[in-house]
Order: C-alpha cells, then sequence, then structure tokens
C-alpha cells in the first residue's frame, strides 16, 4: 500500500489567500520561485507526516468528531516576523479557541492513532509562512523589504482540513465543517 504526506491546517478564504499572496509577490519577489505552486495560505495544526492512505478513514472520522464540538472562530493576522532568519510570516494571535483545535488535533494522533510524540507537533506557534528556506544576506535582504509592512486582517475560521501531497502538490483531501 502507499504512503502519503499529510498535513493538517486551517485555511483562510479565497480572498484573504489571494490578499496573502500578492503580499508575498510584492515584498519577497523571486524567493524561490521554482516553489510557487507549493505555497498556499495556511495555518499548520499538524506539520507534515507520512502514512498509507489507510489512515484516512480513522482520522477523518475523528477529525469530524472534533469539528462537531467547535464552533466557528475569529482569527486575527498582526504583522510579519521570522523563525530562524531563515522564515518569514504572518503573525497569527493566539486564541483559546484555535489553541484548543490544535491541542484536539493532537490528541487525536497521540491518543488514538498511536502517532509517537516526535511526530506531532510539539509547539503551537501559529503564523502563515509567507516564505522559507531563505538562506544568509537573501534573507536580511528580504526581511528588510518586509519586517515593516502591516498586516491587520481577520477571518471567521469555520472549518480546518487534511492535506495530501499527490507528488506535485498539497491537495485537500477533506475539509472539517466547525459546528
Amino acid at each position: 500500500m502507499p504512503v502519503y504526506k499529510y498535513f493538517i491546517a486551517v485555511i483562510p478564504g479565497p480572498d484573504l489567500t489571494n490578499r496573502i499572496t500578492a503580499l508575498r509577490k510584492t515584498f519577497l519577489p523571486e524567493v524561490n520561485i521554482k516553489d510557487d505552486h507549493k505555497k498556499f495560505p495556511h495555518i499548520t495544526l499538524q506539520h507534515t507526516f507520512s502514512r498509507s492512505e489507510i489512515i484516512e478513514k480513522d482520522l477523518g472520522s475523528y477529525l469530524k468528531e472534533l469539528a462537531r464540538t467547535l464552533k466557528p472562530f475569529p482569527v486575527k493576522l498582526s504583522g510579519i516576523g521570522h523563525f530562524d532568519g531563515r522564515i518569514i510570516y504572518i503573525k497569527v494571535d493566539q486564541s483559546e479557541t484555535l489553541s484548543g483545535l490544535y491541542q484536539g488535533v493532537k490528541s487525536i494522533l497521540v491518543s488514538k492513532l498511536q502517532f509517537s510524540t516526535k511526530e506531532v507537533s510539539a509547539d503551537f506557534k501559529p503564523h502563515i509562512t509567507l516564505e522559507k528556506k531563505i538562506a544568509g544576506e537573501d534573507f536580511n535582504m528580504h526581511w528588510k523589504n518586509i519586517k515593516d509592512v502591516e498586516v491587520n486582517e481577520k477571518f471567521i475560521a469555520d472549518s480546518f482540513s487534511l492535506l495530501r501531497h499527490n507528488g506535485v502538490k498539497w491537495v485537500v483531501i477533506e475539509n472539517y465543517l466547525l459546528a
């Protein structure tokens, strides 16, 4: 049985997605252009993991169950940040509901699907990556261009998604609507 890469994320609606993509292309032009098809705005709840597709049935039913326990909630984007001088991102304000969603996903993976604690996202620092894998001087130049850009956006998170890599790009397998 083939093994696929998966991850779980909150994906903003199309209008905000387009504005974030335009911001990235305006302030970070020509950075890793060959990877453009892989980039789409999202807040990662669980980083990439590999499993056979048989996991989709059980994982899907657990995620549906989790989604039924949550109501849509506001997500606020506020500013630009970076990790390790390699990754530039939009800051996402931490909220109790977003943290609860992350904890729920983590609990499902560890307690119901026997993921090891090393496979599960240990810390939750919500953000939307604009660009990653930026090297040394390139990072400094791009950071200088974008660090003072004001980002003040909100959206209602009314779902989260399970995505699978098809060998070329990430594809949403299922959206889990919040109650």
